[in-house]
C-alpha cells in the first residue's frame, strides 16, 4: 500500500513538473513579462505533499473499514429500532 501511495505522489510530481514547464513558458503575472511562480517548489512542494501523502496513509492503515462499519451500525441501530416499534 506504501509504495502505491509514493508512487502516485511521484506521478503527481511528474505532472506537476511538466505543468510548471508550460507555465514558465506562457504564464505572466497582470501586466508584466514575469511568470507567475519563481521556482518550482512555490508551484509544486514535492516534499509536502510526501509528508501528505505519509500521514494519511497512516490514519487509513489504523482502520481502512471505519467508513462501513459505521454504516452497518446506523443500519443495524435503525433495524433495533423499528423491532422495538413494532412491539409498542
Amino acid at each position: 500500500m506504501r509504495a502505491a501511495v509514493l508512487r502516485r505522489v511521484d506521478r503527481e510530481y511528474e505532472i506537476h513538473l511538466q505543468a510548471w514547464t508550460m507555465q514558465q513558458v506562457k504564464a505572466t503575472r497582470n501586466k508584466g513579462r514575469s511568470p507567475r511562480y519563481k521556482t518550482f517548489k512555490d508551484f509544486f512542494d514535492y516534499e509536502a505533499r510526501l509528508k501528505e501523502a505519509r500521514a494519511g496513509e497512516s490514519s487509513n492503515h489504523q482502520d481502512p473499514h471505519a467508513s462501513y462499519r459505521e454504516y452497518i451500525k446506523k443500519r443495524h441501530r435503525a433495524a433495533l429500532s423499528d423491532i422495538s416499534d413494532e412491539y409498542e
